[in-house]
């Protein structure tokens, strides 16, 4: 009795020995596979974290801090100032212009002390005619002065690039017998590439 439970039992390892093994087999390679199995289902893939988006960022735009700036110390001189056939400033009738995009024309007057003449800041007497042109528009500026007969005319032209810089334009001439001197500015804004032009235009006599 007691043989033929051990023959059993035997005959029973032998049988599932084999079907243990080859099942054991058959699940390392279906999960060696990551194959989807309905009894046993795949473990998760784990993945790496998706990187963040880069942060976007637009190029800095340089500031245009172009200028042209005209200061007239002959006070009975005016200025009219044509670019692209708009106007600005003074005509010789005293009629006024504000065609010209940003463009002022005014007085300055004279900060007083007790000093007789009145002295304004930085010395001289009196006060000044300025015009003025922030962010001007490249390209050819007529500036038409008006005054009395061979009046002497006495201006600082002033003109800053966008990039920077500062050019200065001293004049110092006497207006002709009709009371008339033009000048031509031909302006470029980047120094670096091109230096403006201020010349005086010659005009027939008449």
């Amino acid at each position: 009795m007691l043989i033929n439970k051990k023959k059993k039992y035997l005959i029973s390892l032998f049988y599932i020995l084999p079907i243990s093994l080859i099942f054991g087999l058959t699940l390392a390679f279906f999960l060696s596979q990551n194959l989807d199995n309905p009894i046993l289902p795949s473990l998760p893939k784990t993945s790496s974290p998706s990187p963040l988006p880069a942060k976007q960022t637009q190029p800095k735009k340089k500031s245009d801090i172009s200028y042209i700036w005209l200061y007239i110390y002959s006070l009975d001189a005016d200025v009219l100032v044509e670019h692209n056939s708009q106007f600005a400033g003074k005509d010789e009738n005293g009629n006024k212009y504000d065609e010209i995009p940003r463009a002022q024309y005014f007085g300055q007057g004279t900060i007083a002390n007790s000093d007789d003449p009145s002295y304004r800041w930085g010395g001289g007497t009196g006060g000044t005619m300025q015009f003025l042109i922030p962010k001007p528009e490249e390209g050819k500026y007529t500036f038409s002065f008006t005054g009395p007969s061979e009046y002497m005319l006495d201006i600082d032209l002033h003109l800053f690039g966008k990039n920077g810089g500062h050019i200065i334009y001293d004049v110092e001439k006497n207006l002709t017998s009709e009371g008339r001197l033009t000048f031509i500015l031909e302006l470029f804004k980047d120094f670096d590439v091109k230096k403006p032009v201020f010349s005086e235009l010659l005009l027939p006599r008449n």
